[in-house]
């Protein structure tokens, strides 16, 4: 990473025009606490202005120190405050995406703030620094409001859902309030924050410093700054190319490779490298969270992988997901398998690897997915599978100046179907888990923004299918909607899954799986590991099977057998079902009342009319 100065030589025009310096209690932190000497350019950009009463808009690779950049003034202007903030006085918020980010940011800002407090402890009237953590999931909101009531909060860092509604609280004060940060701001707007900002700016003072931070810049983040900002400085980081080329996107010192590899033969190459590189710490991107639970499920029964693996998504309950985080941070090496949750502004260090076993659905996310490793001068590296049909990818990367160089494959990788077949025959729940992984992908692979260069019809689903070793496709109801193209190859899809066999369904008449693999054993008999789940099924099966024998007696002439007492199966379906069914009907029938008034209306008009035409 380039340096832009020395901390110690920064300076920066005082309110009274004169150039002053950054504070000795936070010189000494840097120097104390991060080790840091000099500055990056994003904090020598950013600083200056933000400590000027300038709004700032910056754009800079990840990696690049940005978390400084706005934290540094944060403490600086409320160092320099005329009045001391109380308790009860916000006078800096911290907006961003995901819990991960926020605990990550009031961790850096809780090194930061003992220097602060102890810079302060002697002036007249202050009261030591409250840092306020302020996130969804695990609490309620009068929790935090009981919280605030004890300690109070003078830095709020948090993200955008919570925050809106403390905002909304008469008694949460935001009267002092001079900062506002929004960082990873792209994100903000892509996950549909978009109304909770607008809520949380007309709430707060209009007379403050704003800030916009992220890796990458859209016209959706300029319009937000033109409604959140007053004149903005848009602060532009460029990366330069490597051996003179022209500028890049990522980190100068991360190495970005691709490999075409086939669905079915992925997964063997990925157990091959993570085994190669079982003293580095990696992190592998997949699609969706089935992709996840089901790979972490079989690395970890086959013990397929020589280091620890992790896993972390959305759908992972957030204590659960900060106790993954902390422990992949504190480990000198391991694997963690992760989407996209994972992709924005963690900063886990020492990451020498990041494997992206599927390209993200947004090309913009590729950038903040390498962004975890190579990060502040480090040295880093990245390996994207890509099918031979999507090469157009790495050209297009290229033009959005995120340069690759091609990685050979594994000629010795192991074939592990196999292997993970007996797996799944063993435990159903494995089963279950690599059909959720073959459908989920399928809904997120239709989601691509890059359609000529991911079409779904064109997509090789036999091998997919084989690649997660799939005993049977998914059945009738499922299939309906995901497959609306007659080109979808479901052999490949189907391998890819390692699917057992091919269900029987009218949609595979137009589908190709002719490279569909499969294996002759009868699903039935795949139990699950849990005694209690077990017999549930066994319930079911005899009830599906009483079941038949009853409608082939019917169909046979025996008038004693009537529809009703035919057994139900899947009763768990039939209760939700039931549940929606009637909640639909009450809707219905209100709209149904309605439009037969507006009928009733509209023919009393029309005879109305006729009577006074007559």
């Amino acid at each position: 990473m380039a340096t832009a100065g020395r901390w110690d030589a920064m300076s920066f025009p005082g309110a009274d025009k004169t150039p002053r310096k950054l504070s000795p209690c936070i010189l000494k932190c840097l120097k104390n606490e991060f080790h840091f000497d000099c500055m990056t350019p994003v904090q020598a950009s950013s600083i200056p202005l933000f400590l000027q009463n300038k709004d700032v808009c910056v754009e800079a690779c990840t990696g690049s120190g940005k978390t400084l950049a706005f934290l540094i003034p944060i403490f600086e202007l409320i160092l320099r405050r005329e009045m001391p903030l109380q308790s009860d006085e916000v006078g800096a918020l911290v907006i961003v995406p995901v819990r991960e980010l926020a605990k990550q940011i009031y961790d850096i800002a809780e090194t930061i703030i003992p220097y602060v407090n102890e810079e302060i402890k002697g002036r007249e009237g202050s009261v030591p620094l409250q840092l306020f953590l302020l996130t969804g999931g695990s609490k309620q909101i009068t929790d935090d409001l009981e919280r605030y009531r004890k300690s109070g909060a003078n830095i709020v860092i948090g993200t955008p859902g919570r925050i809106e509604q403390l905002v909304s609280q008469r008694e949460f004060n935001t009267k002092e309030l001079d900062v506002l940060v929004l960082d990873e701001a792209d994100r903000l707007l892509d996950m549909g924050f978009q109304i909770s900002l607008n809520n949380i700016l007309s709430r707060i003072p209009k007379q403050r410093r704003t800030g916009l931070f992220s890796a990458t810049q859209t016209s959706r983040i300029v319009d937000l700054a033109r409604a959140g900002m007053r004149n903005p400085v848009k602060i532009s980081i460029k990366v330069e190319g490597k051996e003179g080329q022209s500028m890049q996107k990522t980190p100068q010192k991360l190495e970005n490779f691709y490999s075409f590899c086939e669905y079915d033969n992925r997964i063997s190459q990925l157990v091959r490298f993570l085994n190669e590189h079982k003293e580095n710490k990696i992190i592998v991107y997949f699609l969706t969270c089935a992709q996840v639970d089901y790979f972490s499920k079989v690395f970890k029964e086959k013990k397929m992988i020589e280091s620890k693996v992790y896993s972390m998504h959305g759908k992972i309950p957030q204590e659960v997901r900060q106790q993954v985080h902390d422990s992949f941070l504190a480990d000198g090496n391991g694997i963690l398998l992760c989407t996209d949750v994972a992709a924005r502004g963690l900063d886990i260090p020492d990451v020498d690897w990041i494997v992206q076993y599927d390209p993200p659905q947004n090309p913009d996310t590729f950038i903040h997915r390498v962004g975890r490793t190579a990060r502040i001068g480090n040295r880093g590296s990245a390996l994207l599978y890509l099918s031979p049909a999507q090469d157009a990818y790495v050209e297009f990367m290229k033009v959005k100046k995120v340069p690759m160089n091609e990685m050979e494959l594994y000629a010795d990788a192991v074939d592990l179907r196999q292997d993970i077949l007996q797996c799944i025959k063993s435990d159903r729940s494995v089963m279950d888990k690599s059909i959720t992984a073959f459908v989920s992908f399928l809904r997120a692979y239709k989601e691509h923004t890059l359609t000529y260069i991911f079409p779904f019809n064109r997509l090789d689903a036999g091998r997919l299918a084989n690649g997660l070793c799939l005993l049977q496709l998914p059945k009738k109801h499922t299939l309906t909607y995901i497959f609306p193209f007659n080109r979808l190859d479901a052999g490949r899809l189907a391998n890819g899954l390692c699917l057992l066999q091919l269900p029987k369904s009218p949609e595979m008449k137009i589908l190709d799986h002719s490279r569909f693999r499969g294996d002759d054993v009868d699903t039935d008999t795949i139990p699950y590991p849990k005694a209690d789940q077990e017999a549930k099924r066994q319930r079911m099966l005899a009830a599906r099977k009483k079941r038949e024998e009853m409608l082939t007696q019917m169909k046979k002439g025996n008038k004693k057998i009537k529809q009703e007492d035919l057994p139900a199966i899947e009763l768990r379906t039939q209760k939700k079902r039931k549940l929606s069914t009637t909640q639909a009907w009450s809707k219905n029938k209100e709209v149904k009342e309605k439009k037969e008034k507006n009928r009733e209306k509209k023919k009393r008009r029309v005879q109305a009319k006729g009577e006074d035409k007559e």
